[in-house]
Order: C-alpha cells, then sequence, then structure tokens
C-alpha cells in the first residue's frame, strides 16, 4: 500500500527478476549451508477495479445454479496446480487503487 507513481509495482518486478536470476544461476536464497536453491517466480497482476466483483471473484448462476469462477479464483486454481507440479512461488497481485468492496470480499 502507497500512494500512486511510488515504484511499488517496479520493486516487485525487480525481486521477482532477481529471484528467477538466482533460480538460473542455481543460487540459494538462504546463508546457511543447505539452504535450498531459489525457486522461479510466476507473478499474475490483476487490476480490480477494471472488474465487477462477479468478474473478479466469481457467481453463482442462480438459475442453474451452477458456479462460475472469476479471474482471481481462475488465478488461484492454476496457481495451486501448478505449485503441486512445479514447486514455484506464484504470486497474485491486486495492483489499483484500494476500494472497500473488493477488499472486503477477498
Amino acid at each position: 500500500l502507497g500512494r500512486s507513481g511510488t515504484g511499488k509495482t517496479s520493486c516487485l518486478r525487480a525481486l521477482q527478476a532477481a529471484l528467477v536470476e538466482m533460480n538460473s544461476l542455481g543460487l540459494a536464497a538462504g546463508t546457511q549451508p543447505g539452504s535450498r536453491q531459489e525457486r522461479m517466480v510466476s507473478l499474475r497482476t490483476i487490476s480490480p477495479k477494471a472488474l465487477s466483483l462477479d468478474r473478479l471473484y466469481g457467481h453463482v448462476d442462480l438459475a442453474s445454479r451452477e458456479w462460475s469462477d472469476g479471474v482471481f479464483a481462475s488465478c488461484m486454481r492454476e496457481a495451486g496446480a501448478l505449485a503441486h507440479a512445479q514447486h514455484d512461488r506464484h504470486w497474485i497481485v491486486f495492483d489499483g487503487p484500494v476500494d472497500t468492496l473488493w477488499v472486503e470480499n477477498l
């Protein structure tokens, strides 16, 4: 959280790039002997203000009673499936102004 234009997204992307580079070089994140090699980082960015709450989180169709995943739910399912297979880091970032509606539903 912070003011617009202060570099929050740039810092996050720099951290992602550094962790990916450490992985490609076979470096460990820790300084202790036996530290594990750093993992790859997958970054998904969602602009929550650009989506309705139904589109962001998902909704139940009242007529058919079927659930439809929203963008966030789809990202979570994908990250969960990939985490079991690849053991990578998966970051889902809500990038944009904070709104009480989508934060309370998070």
